[in-house]
């Protein structure tokens, strides 16, 4: 995860006429942004619904887990198709590929800082608060208690304990880079083309 520093947070929060958007709103903002020339990033667009020129988002009373909570109310939107496998489907990879992938992970940031600098509006909506931030890591503390291995639930407090003490509470520790990102750049959502070759990115479900 990497990123250039973004703008002041107060400067965005003091323009009046800046507004944030729902965050299925925001993904498409920045697949629309990464898909601009001057990136070459491939990765799903929205498609519009059937039989309407201008929205791509539907709302639908679906089955969840939770009984609970079963119909529930769901946005829903259709994505293109990014054409290849992903590289958890591949059965070795090379070196090279590995490194192709690393340099499309750097395109992506550089492209996703574009847009944290140059757009408010999708600056405050990513600045929503998100379980998944690193940021917010030492959250996971009330949880630890329901981790009924002792080994485990003894590693992640040995974790959670080294984050505070050395990225919390060092008063020299570095000024992390902030931004908007890819969150969730792993094998399963790397696309490779037949010839083994990064064909695109998918899933910004995290970000």
């Amino acid at each position: 995860n990497c990123s250039r520093p973004s703008s002041n947070q107060e400067d965005v929060k003091g323009q009046e006429d800046v507004k944030a958007l729902s965050p299925i709103h925001l993904y498409s903002l920045i697949w629309n942004h990464l898909h601009q020339k001057q990136y070459s990033i491939k990765t799903s667009l929205p498609l519009l619904i059937p039989g309407n020129t201008t929205v791509s988002v539907s709302i639908h009373s679906l089955p969840v887990t939770s009984n609970e909570h079963s119909p529930c109310q769901l946005a829903l939107q259709l994505l293109e198709w990014v054409e290849g496998s992903t590289m958890a489907s591949r059965p070795s990879i090379p070196i090279e590929t590995l490194l192709e992938a690393g340099t499309y992970l750097a395109k992506v940031c550089i492209a996703l800082d574009d847009l944290t600098i140059t757009n408010p509006t999708a600056k405050l909506t990513a600045d929503r608060y998100h379980a998944w931030d690193g940021k917010h890591t030492l959250d996971l503390q009330e949880y630890v208690q329901y981790i009924d291995n002792d080994e485990r639930r003894a590693l992640v407090q040995s974790v959670l304990h080294d984050f505070k003490r050395d990225l919390v509470d060092d008063t020299e520790k570095p000024d992390f880079r902030m931004g908007i990102l890819q969150g969730d750049f792993n094998d399963a959502n790397i696309i490779l083309n037949d010839a083994g070759n990064v064909a695109g990115v998918i899933d910004f479900g995290d970000t």
